[in-house]
Formats: structure tokens, C-alpha cells, sequence
């Protein structure tokens, strides 16, 4: 089995989430903690007469996007959401995750993976201002649910 390349490991700081604006240009949320877009499966369990074991086939999948913001300003996200409740209507937002690998050779030189997921609109709990004990940076805590596509618009190698 080869030897993983340690060099290529990548952390937190070589992350970015971009979300569109209203006229689809992409904006740096630069105050994001954390963020994760993921999809759950859920498959169709079956059984035949006279099998002793199980089987799945596809069902659906579920496409979320989760991120923790560090409270800065009420940026651009912040307003269009208080907007939409306010005026009854859905904030429906785009968006793309990046991770950045530089390389050994030189700092300018590096390979990203983008996913980009579309039609984004807010799912269950949204936090609008939550404050936590004395010292704690005060944090919002977005939930997404991705109706569009999720696609991949550069990969790692």
C-alpha cells in the first residue's frame, strides 16, 4: 500500500465559502467558522422469500449546507434573510465551497477543489442572534437545504 503524501494535507485555513449576491457575484464570506455540504441517502430496504439477508436500492438523497458564522457585521446573508421573513418571501441562495492546496515548489502555484451547490433555502433552526456566556464570540448558525444541483467545479489530484 503507498505511503499517503503528508504534503498534501490540507486544514481549515485553506478553506473559503463564496455566496452569491442578488446579481450572481460570488462574495467571500470571510467571517465563516466552519462549513460542510453533505448529502444523506436514504435507501429502500427489501427482502425476498426464502433470503436471509437484506437489500437496499436507492431511495433519495438529501443535500444540506451547514456553516458557522462569526458574528462581524450584518453582511450581505444576514439582511437578505431578516428581507425575506420580513417581506414573506424565501431567500433562495447559491453557493461554493473551496479548499486550496498550495504546492512544495512555489506559494503561487496551487490545485483547488470548488463544489458549487445551487437553489439553497433555509431548513429548520436559523440562529438570528445567539450570545453565550461571558468571554464567547457571538456566532450564527445557518442550516440549508439544497434543492439545485451540487457539482464540482475543480478537483484535487
Amino acid at each position: 500500500m503507498a505511503r499517503a503524501d503528508w504534503r498534501k494535507l490540507m486544514s481549515g485555513k485553506d478553506g473559503k465559502l463564496f455566496v452569491d449576491d442578488e446579481n450572481g457575484v460570488q462574495q467571500l464570506m470571510g467571517s465563516v467558522k466552519n462549513f460542510h455540504i453533505m448529502v444523506n441517502h436514504s435507501n429502500i430496504q427489501e427482502f425476498f422469500i426464502g433470503d436471509i439477508n437484506a437489500y437496499e436500492i436507492p431511495g433519495s438523497i438529501a443535500k444540506t449546507l451547514n456553516f458557522t458564522e462569526l458574528v462581524v457585521e450584518d453582511v450581505t446573508l444576514f439582511n437578505r434573510y431578516i428581507d425575506s421573513i420580513t417581506n414573506n418571501t424565501a431567500l433562495i441562495i447559491n453557493v461554493e465551497g473551496v479548499a486550496q492546496r498550495r504546492t512544495m515548489y512555489r506559494s503561487s502555484d496551487f490545485q483547488e477543489q470548488r463544489v458549487r451547490a445551487t437553489e439553497c433555502i433555509p431548513t429548520g433552526q436559523v440562529d438570528i442572534l445567539k450570545v453565550s456566556g461571558h468571554g464567547e464570540v457571538i456566532q450564527r448558525d445557518w442550516s440549508y437545504f439544497i434543492n439545485g444541483k451540487i457539482r464540482t467545479n475543480a478537483t484535487l489530484s
